[in-house]
């Protein structure tokens, strides 16, 4: 004698339902089936009364919030002769109390200067009041006149990582166009676009006035 079968709704917070019906199917008798409300953001499913607890507890492992990255750019324009002259300092330093690791300091020291404070912050050079902490490099090759420059540093009592970028607008060396921004899911694919719109004079179907696109 065949189980008659049962249908009920969840309703999903972070999934969209229409992604998950394809896992779902994966769980269900030769009976079952599943749908995808998009309005509610739902799932409809139908199926015999012992499929239904296991694929309740596969949907509260799927509709978790996933984490978001935020990515920044910089867009610019740059003379030659900056591109060619471009330099590398690069400074690291971590350590837990038994271990460390970082850049020699016979290679230099980092510009920037960090300050033991709670939070602690970083500048480029420091006082006499206010030394703070140059961390060895890893590379120094540096230009004459230097026009740009990346530290790295660690936001955190154990990582401490942070950037610093300078460029050399105020010389005329180069100009930054824009410095766009996304948020985007964690691998879900982002696109960061530079340019400019054109408006262009068209001329309408059917002898109508020309329009602007």
């Amino acid at each position: 004698m065949a189980v008659d079968k049962t249908t009920v709704t969840r309703f999903l917070s972070y999934s969209h339902a229409k992604d998950v019906v394809p896992t779902i199917k994966k769980f269900l008798t030769e009976r079952g089936d599943v749908i995808a409300d998009e309005r509610t953001n739902a799932v409809i499913i139908s199926d015999i009364p012992p499929v239904i607890p296991t694929v309740d507890r596969l949907l509260t492992q799927l509709d978790r919030k996933t984490q978001e990255v935020e990515i920044e750019a910089r867009v610019v324009a740059a003379t030659r002769s900056f591109a060619r002259d471009i330099g590398t300092q690069l400074g690291f330093g971590w350590g837990n109390g038994h271990t460390a690791v970082g850049g020699a300091a016979s290679a230099g020291t980092s510009p920037t200067h960090v300050f033991d404070m709670n939070p602690g912050y970083i500048t480029v050079g420091g006082s006499a009041s206010t030394p703070g902490t140059q961390i060895p490099l890893f590379s120094n090759l540096p230009v004459a006149s230097p026009t740009s420059g990346l530290t790295f540093l660690n936001a955190s009592n154990s990582v401490r990582v942070d950037a610093i970028l300078t460029f050399a607008e105020s010389h005329g060396l180069l100009k930054i166009l824009s410095r766009p921004r996304v948020v985007t899911q964690n691998n879900i694919q982002a696109l960061v676009r530079q340019g400019v719109r054109v408006p262009i004079v068209t001329q309408a179907q059917l002898g109508g006035p020309p329009t602007v696109t």
